[in-house]
């Protein structure tokens, strides 16, 4: 994560927000979004907390046969990513995948992140779990995707060479989207991910941008930061320190690409790897709500020790061992919160009534 504290202005965060295009009735509508101010929790709060019962330990989505469905995977997705040199190539067809739990119905609004998953590539292993598509730009078919089959995208003078072990090769523009069937996923590089990926040719190299909801986003960075068998009010700390960190971003994106990276530099993101039972649950209890501090945003920085914080933070910031101490201890959220951002208070994202 950067090292700065950024607070922004509640008119350019309203600003920035109130374009967003929110289908309603199948119909496109430019809609505001408003902060509703929630109770907001002191510090002298934090001191003096009343104990709250420790939730048991939640149960992760995955188990040993997603684990060994995952190193299958990741053989024949290799397989896939080889040149063809035999008469007969390889069976590159993926193991069944379980798929991971839907998320609960929202009543937040709908933001899109975009993240980057693969900077300055020079070969990347693209698959759908359902039956996919490669669109252009103006969203016009390119290609039709097999379900769970590895194909290899590497860059080709002016577009990008896709080859797969059944199909051969062939070619595509500079700029194609990646898309999943209803229900499916895309696998990019290392990961499965919700949403769908933009495929861009930067010069000799690839681009590969993940455009998924925010708190679908939510629930991988959750778990990619912090244990998900971790106390459940120390993960849903971490899921608003998380989605204020990005919504700092999202209001001043890195680039007119994308808006973070997937790594330590910004936010951890794994994409479906990342998430678990308790992932969902902390981010679906915590829905909309953000960390505020005087009509802004804040950018919510952390790190995993105090000592880190206060080397790479300089002392601002929540520690993520802290937090789960304290939620050991019987502290909730809010009180975990409280201690680590003082004087800020919680925000709601809102849809204005029109």
């Amino acid at each position: 994560m950067s090292h700065q504290l950024k607070q922004h202005q509640i008119i350019k965060f309203l600003y920035s927000l109130g374009l967003l295009s929110i289908p309603v009735i199948c119909a496109p509508l430019l809609l505001p979004l408003v902060l509703a101010k929630l109770p907001a929790t002191s510090p002298q709060q934090a001191v003096t907390p009343s104990p709250a019962k420790i939730p048991s330990k939640p149960q992760k989505l995955s188990d040993a046969a997603d684990n060994n469905w995952h190193r299958q995977l990741m053989h024949q997705l290799l397989l896939a990513s080889k040149k063809v040199e035999q008469q007969k190539p390889q069976n590159t067809a993926l193991p069944h995948r379980n798929q991971a739990k839907a998320p609960s119905p929202k009543t937040a609004p709908e933001l899109k992140m975009r993240i980057a998953i693969a900077k300055n590539a020079s070969d990347l292993l693209i698959a759908t779990s359902t039956p996919g598509k490669i669109l252009d730009e103006t969203g016009h078919t390119l290609r039709k995707l097999p379900s769970e089959q590895g194909f290899s995208a590497v860059p080709a003078g002016q577009k990008i060479d896709f080859t797969g072990n059944s199909t051969g090769t062939w070619s595509v523009p500079t700029s194609v989207w990646v898309k999943a069937s209803p229900g499916g996923f895309v696998y990019v590089g290392q990961h499965w991910y919700r949403g769908q990926v933009q495929l861009i040719l930067q010069g000799a190299s690839l681009l590969a941008v993940n455009h998924v909801d925010l708190d679908e986003y939510l629930y991988s960075v959750v778990g990619s930061e912090m244990p998900s068998n971790w106390p459940l009010e120390a993960l849903k700390a971490q899921a608003i320190a998380a989605r204020s960190y990005a919504l700092a971003h999202y209001i001043q994106p890195a680039n007119s690409f994308y808006q973070m990276g997937n790594d330590e530099a910004w936010q951890v993101y794994k994409g479906l790897d990342g998430e678990a039972a308790s992932t969902h649950q902390a981010v679906n209890q915590t829905l909309g709500q953000f960390l505020s501090y005087r009509g802004g945003v804040v950018e919510s920085l952390y790190a995993d020790t105090d000592e880190i914080v206060i080397k790479a933070h300089g002392g601002l910031g929540m520690s993520q061992t802290g937090a789960m101490q304290l939620a050991q201890q019987g502290y909730d959220y809010l009180h975990i919160l409280g201690a680590y951002y003082p004087g800020t208070s919680l925000a709601r994202l809102r849809l204005a009534k029109s």
